[in-house]
């Protein structure tokens, strides 16, 4: 059971209180029922600015503190440590390492990906183009050289001077080892 009241203030805000009823069961003598009342209040400019699409200048940039520094920097440190332990299991041949190491591998990619206004736009790109490369990607299939590909991107064009030669040439290598970043534009193609 629930309640719905609005009212418009002066200032053009408008406060949505609704209250929420939950029926539980007695338990040891506890009470059968609680409620909650939950207030809101939007200023209806603000949730019309929300329809339309931010342009890049408008999209909330990320802190560049000492700290989100230094997370990137760990960060960027766990990926090549991921791709070293992904090279290590494709020449051991253990399927299972290979995967979990790709997996943790991806989830610091995707992290790193959160922090990018901090690098230039070519660090984004070469980071951009190889998660587009292992999406999808059977990581526990991976042979030694394309981990060891992943590896050497990591290490050697994604650092924090990346420049256009650092995209041109992860762009070569992801190709060398058959590992395709335009896989998410083939369907756009079609």
């Amino acid at each position: 059971m629930g309640t719905y009241t609005e009212s418009t203030s002066n200032a053009g805000f408008i406060s949505r209180t609704e209250t929420i009823s939950k029926m539980t069961d007695v338990h040891e003598g506890r009470i059968g029922a609680y409620h909650l009342a939950h207030q809101k209040t939007l200023d209806m400019a603000v949730e019309s600015k929300l329809d339309k699409p931010m342009s890049r200048s408008q999209r909330k940039q990320t802190s560049d503190t000492p700290e989100n520094r230094h997370l990137l920097n760990y960060l960027q440190r766990e990926a090549s440590k991921r791709a070293a332990l992904m090279v290590e299991a494709a020449q051991r041949n253990d399927p299972q390492d290979l995967g979990l190491a790709g997996m943790e591998l991806k989830s610091s990619l995707r992290e790193m990906w959160q922090l990018r206004s901090l690098r230039s736009d070519e660090w984004g790109m070469v980071l951009n183009f190889l998660q587009i490369a292992l999406a999808e990607e059977v990581l526990e299939g991976f042979d030694a050289s394309k981990c060891d590909a992943i590896r050497v991107i990591i290490e050697k064009h994604l650092s924090p001077a990346a420049n256009r030669e650092d995209v041109d040439s992860c762009l070569e290598i992801l190709e060398e080892v058959g590992l395709d970043p335009w896989k998410m534009m083939a369907s756009y193609r079609e």
